[in-house]
C-alpha cells in the first residue's frame, strides 16, 4: 500500500496532470487497437467478431434507431424486428447508451458499419477511462487507477462478452461510482442526480448492467444516506437529494413499462428451470472461456453447460486482487489505521457480485 503510494507520488511528481491524462487516453487507446486487431485494417467492410450474427443484429437495431430518431420518432419503439407485435425494441436491450456515440457516428461518417465498429473499439477506452476516474477516487493512486481500468476494460470477463456490444458498452457503471462517491463526500444533491441519471442510462443500454449500477449505488451512497439520517439528523439534505433523484427517475419511468408491458403481452418470463440453468455457480468463476485459452485446464476442471454463464475474471486480476487485499491489511497493522466507508463497499459489492450472480 505505501509502495503503491510512493510510486502514485513519484508519477505526479514527474508527469503534470494534463500529460498523464494524455499517457492514459493513449495506453487505452492502444490496448483496445491490440486486443480488437486486425478491426483497425477492415473499419469500412469488417465486423469484431465471427459469427457474425449478434453485431449486424445490433448493427441493423442502432441504424434503425438514427434513421428513426431523423424521420419518424413517433416509431422509435416499433423496430425493424417482429413487425406487427407491438414495441418490438423492448424485445431486447435498447442501446440508448450505446446510441449516444454511434449515431454522430453514422452522421458524420455516412457509413453504418464504419460507425459501428469505431463505436465498438471507443467502447473498451471509454470503459478503462471511467474506471480509472472511479479508482482514482477510491485510491488517491495513479498507478492504481491505471490499473482499476485496465482490469475492468480488458478483464477475461469483458472480453468473454465482448461480441455482446450492449455489455461491452459499461462505461456508464463507474460513472454511478464516481457520483456516488462525490455525493457520500459532500451530499450535493447535484451528484446524487447524476449518479441517478447514470444507472439510468446504463440500464437503457443493458438492463442487466442497470442492476449492476443500482447495487454500486446502493453500496457507495447508501451508507452515507443511513449514517447521515441516524447520526447526523441531516433529513434536510437527503431528503432534497431524494426528491430530486425521484424527478430525474421520472423521464426514464415509460421504458421500464415499456418493457413490463411487452413481457407481459408475450408472456417473457423465464421459467425456474431456465433461471436456474443460466445462473451463475461459484465454479463458474473457475471456469474460463474458449477464448482464454493459456487457461484449458482450468475449463477442464470446472465445466459448465453453456460458455455465457462463465465470469472467470482471469489469473491477473485475481492475483492483483489478492495481493492489494493483503497490502490493505498489512498497512492496516502497521500504520493502525481503520477501514475507510470505500473499503466497506468495495468489499460489500464484491461480496454481493459473488453471491447474487
Amino acid at each position: 500500500m505505501e509502495l503503491a503510494r510512493e510510486v502514485s507520488r513519484d508519477l505526479s511528481r514527474a508527469i503534470p496532470a494534463w500529460r498523464w491524462g494524455l499517457v492514459v487516453v493513449g495506453v487505452y487507446m492502444v490496448a483496445a487497437l491490440a486486443i480488437t486487431y486486425p478491426l483497425i485494417t477492415t473499419l469500412s467492410h469488417g465486423i469484431p467478431y465471427e459469427p457474425a450474427h449478434d453485431q449486424l443484429y445490433q448493427l441493423s437495431l442502432l441504424e434503425f434507431q438514427t434513421s428513426s430518431l431523423l424521420s419518424n420518432p413517433g416509431h422509435f419503439f416499433s423496430g425493424n424486428i417482429f413487425y406487427g407485435s407491438g414495441d418490438a425494441l423492448y424485445s431486447s436491450d435498447l442501446l440508448l447508451g450505446v446510441l449516444t456515440l454511434f449515431a454522430p457516428l453514422r452522421l458524420i461518417t455516412g457509413q453504418a458499419l464504419l460507425a459501428f465498429n469505431i463505436t465498438y473499439i471507443a467502447a473498451f477506452v471509454l470503459n478503462g477511462l471511467s474506471m480509472y476516474w472511479a479508482g482514482s477516487l477510491l485510491t488517491r493512486s495513479r498507478a492504481g487507477a491505471l490499473v482499476a481500468g485496465t482490469v475492468f476494460s480488458f478483464g477475461a470477463i469483458q472480453l468473454n462478452y465482448a461480441f455482446h456490444l450492449q455489455l461491452l458498452a459499461a462505461w456508464w457503471l463507474p460513472l454511478v461510482i464516481v457520483f456516488s462517491i462525490r455525493f457520500s463526500r459532500s451530499l450535493d444533491w447535484r451528484y446524487f442526480c447524476l449518479a441517478v441519471a447514470m444507472i439510468w442510462i446504463q440500464f437503457l443500454t443493458a438492463v442487466h448492467l442497470g442492476l449492476l449500477a443500482g447495487f454500486a449505488f446502493l453500496v457507495f451512497a447508501g451508507p452515507t444516506v443511513a449514517v447521515s439520517i441516524t447520526r447526523f439528523r441531516d433529513w434536510q439534505r437527503i431528503s432534497g437529494s431524494i426528491v430530486a433523484g425521484s424527478l430525474i427517475s421520472l423521464p426514464f419511468i415509460p421504458f421500464v413499462l415499456g418493457y413490463l408491458h411487452y413481457a407481459d403481452l408475450w408472456h417473457g418470463e423465464r421459467s425456474l428451470a431456465e433461471i436456474q440453468f443460466w445462473a451463475t455457480e461459484l465454479k463458474d468463476y473457475l471456469s474460463p472461456t474458449t477464448r482464454l485459452q493459456w487457461h484449458d485446464s482450468l475449463r477442464t476442471r470446472f465445466p459448465m453447460p453453456h460458455f455465457e454463464r462463465t465470469v472467470f475474471p482471469g489469473l491477473v486480476p485475481m492475483l492483483l486482487g489478492l495481493l492489494g487485499i493483503g497490502s490493505v491489511g498489512w498497512a492496516f497493522r502497521v500504520s493502525g489505521y481503520r477501514a475507510n466507508t470505500a473499503s466497506i463497499a468495495v468489499l460489500l459489492l464484491l461480496f454481493l457480485g459473488l453471491s447474487l450472480n
